[in-house]
C-alpha cells in the first residue's frame, strides 16, 4: 500500500492513504499549491 505526505509551506504531514488523499480532497482541506509525494521518493 502507498503512502503519501503533503507539504504545505515548511509543514510535511502524513502518511496518507490514497483513500485518505481522497477524503481531504472532497471535503477542500487539499489546496492545489499543495505538494504530494510517496514515500520513498526524494525531496
Amino acid at each position: 500500500m502507498d503512502q503519501w505526505y503533503v507539504a504545505r509551506g515548511n509543514a510535511r504531514k502524513g502518511p496518507f492513504t490514497a483513500a485518505q488523499l481522497r477524503a481531504l480532497a472532497k471535503k477542500g482541506q487539499l489546496r492545489a499549491t499543495d505538494l504530494l509525494a510517496r514515500e520513498g521518493t526524494e525531496e
